[in-house]
């Protein structure tokens, strides 16, 4: 792959895939809408990548360590995560094909909807299902739309699992052609049901402005702070190196403010290319911080394989 199409590749999965972020989940469908307009413009902070690449190997250890810099949300939706790797065999990378949603309960779980990228709808049935997670007092139980269906024959299939989704993040392109040319069988989807009508510009960046304006009304922590927060999460929770942490590019002025309850929190965008070819760790990285306590609430990475069509 040439360098320019590997910059296009992250670009669109930028523009498909930010509905991931958590937070106000009203706000954020329409920030992603909005968003598939209007890519966001990368600048590169080398400056600041590198103070926190001190920072990391300063301040990692004792900070990780005392377990002051993740959520229990963070915890829980980890462990829906490793739910889904575990009973169906979803790795971290096979992310990318989905839109994630978190719904807090009254008792303190948290539910963890998968739904496929809007892509996907457009060509016919939902062959790769939403898979439902529920987390409560530690334990995660995973449920599939498509349980007990079988998913052998390859793309013939009509439930695609594990092995489907291994296609889609390898050969993209024909797994795409496949799903064209069933797509006469079957009534198509205008697009994918978990997505809201876009507002217009002017009603979008209003709202942008009172929730920036509220969340901020409340942070205890600074912008650079919460910045901070994020970079030595990545490097703990995704391993990335020094080496790594300095080529981060943080999609910066694009931030997304959320409020939730009484918890204000900013999204943080993060880029990583290490060359002209997709090498391991490459792809996005958002990052939502707890504006009140600096604490990390959720991380959504997307490889952007499934973008290589």
């Amino acid at each position: 792959m040439k360098h320019n199409e590997h910059e296009k590749l992250m670009k669109d999965a930028i523009d498909h895939r930010l509905s991931g972020l958590q937070g106000d989940p009203w706000l954020a469908q329409r920030i992603t809408a909005i968003s598939k307009g209007e890519p966001p413009i990368m600048k590169k902070r080398q400056s600041m990548s590198l103070v926190l690449a001190i920072a990391a190997i300063l301040v990692a250890t004792t900070a990780l360590a005392a377990g002051l810099l993740f959520s229990p949300r963070y915890d829980a939706s980890k462990l829906a995560n490793e739910a889904l790797l575990n009973k169906y065999g979803i790795t971290e990378k096979m992310m990318t094909v989905f839109y994630r949603e978190m719904a807090q309960g009254t008792d303190g779980s948290l539910t963890v909807t998968y739904t496929p990228a809007e892509e996907v709808f457009h060509y016919g049935e939902n062959y790769l299902g939403i898979y439902t997670v529920n987390v409560n007092n530690g334990k995660a139980e995973a449920i599939w739309s498509h349980d007990g269906e079988d998913t052998s024959g390859g793309l013939d299939a009509k439930a695609w699992g594990a092995g489907q989704l291994e296609m889609m993040i390898t050969d993209y392109g024909t797994v795409m052609r496949a799903l064209l040319d069933r797509s006469g069988e079957r009534p198509t989807q205008d697009s994918n049901p978990a997505v809201t009508p876009p507002v217009s510009m002017e009603e979008y960046e209003k709202l942008k402005a009172e929730t920036r304006k509220m969340v901020e009304g409340a942070a205890k922590i600074t912008l650079s702070q919460a910045k901070e927060n994020a970079v030595l999460a990545l490097a703990s929770e995704h391993g990335l190196t020094n080496e790594q942490v300095k080529l981060l590019q943080i999609f910066d002025g694009d931030e997304t403010y959320l409020l939730e309850g009484d918890r204000p929190m900013v999204t943080l965008r993060y880029h990583l290319m290490q060359g002209s070819e997709w090498i391991e760790k490459d792809g996005i990285y958002a990052v939502t911080v707890n504006l009140e306590t600096g604490e990390v609430e959720d991380i959504f990475y997307d490889s952007g394989l499934a973008s290589n069509g």
